[in-house]
């Protein structure tokens, strides 16, 4: 599966990354990390995940340290 990250996607991360960062020396980068590690679970076997919308067969990845989610 091939993945593109819409531009206000990659606006927010990079915003919301460099809060975290902000909280602690490290913790943006640790953000970025989870962000990305979804992605991959989510590229190696998407069917794992739940629908969330049937209309389109959107699903969804959980971050596990971080509270985001990722649609596709």
């Amino acid at each position: 599966m091939t993945v593109i990250f819409r531009p206000a996607a990659v606006d927010d991360l990079v915003a919301v990354a460099a809060w975290y960062e902000t909280q602690a020396t490290g913790l943006g980068e640790n953000l970025v990390d989870e962000i990305l590690a979804a992605v991959r679970r989510a590229q190696e076997n998407p069917e794992l995940f739940r629908v969330v919308h049937r209309h389109g067969n959107v699903r969804r990845v959980l971050a596990n340290r971080f509270p985001y989610r990722i649609f596709f």
